[in-house]
């Protein structure tokens, strides 16, 4: 693909012969269309069908969250492309379901606040995440009215989304409930801050309840 720099050609779009021209965030761009294209439908072709077909399903459901998740690094590519190779990263092809034992790498959010460091995470009443909390001193990384927001994840029924809990870092208690629309006894677990304007996130740490 080739990006286009030509008044006569700006804001084209469409196909024309062999060539291919579209708008790519604010880019002109122009590509040849694959010729005769070959398609043996081979076990590995299918497996990284089928992968990506499963992963664009979550990244759709939560491209609301990775839109703040992965701000910081999407800088050649949409945040929403971050997540889909982030899933892929931890996604097991041979068997067409993500990695219990690699869950722990995926990254849930990129950012510069600082970290929040949880001490115990454990499942409570189905539905409710039990959380003890190390509180850090609000410095040049953090501020008082960042939230901690929550990612979970059940590989067993395959139900994945995120909360943030209504109390801001500085009011925030050292233990406290965190109640998901479905059970997350088993779910992997992901915590974070973000701003109050979601501009901004901290990295993400892990736990598997």
């Amino acid at each position: 693909m080739a990006s286009v720099k030509n008044l006569l050609l700006d804001g084209s779009r469409g196909k024309v012969g062999n060539v291919v021209f579209a708008n790519w965030r604010g880019i002109q761009t122009m590509r040849s269309v694959p010729v005769d294209p070959h398609n043996p439908n081979s076990t590995l072709q299918q497996e990284q069908r089928n992968a990506f077909r499963t992963v664009v399903g979550v990244s759709r459901t939560l491209l609301p969250w990775s839109r703040i998740a992965y701000r910081l690094i999407a800088k050649k590519k949409s945040e929403y492309n971050v997540m889909v190779s982030e899933l892929l990263s931890v996604f097991d092809k041979p068997n067409n379901c993500f990695k219990e034992s690699s869950m722990k790498d995926f990254k849930a959010s990129v950012g510069s606040l600082e970290k929040p460091q949880l001490v115990c995470v454990d499942g409570a009443d189905n539905n409710t995440i039990s959380c003890t909390f190390s509180k850090p001193a609000i410095n040049h990384q953090g501020n008082p009215t960042d939230r901690l927001a929550f990612l979970a994840f059940d590989l067993a029924s395959g139900n994945f989304g995120f909360v943030f809990h209504p109390t801001d870092r500085a009011v925030l208690t050292s233990e406290f409930n965190v109640v998901f629309p479905f059970d997350v006894s088993s779910a992997h677990v992901w915590s974070m801050f973000v701003s109050s304007n979601a501009a901004q996130c901290s990295d993400s740490s892990y736990n598997k309840l």
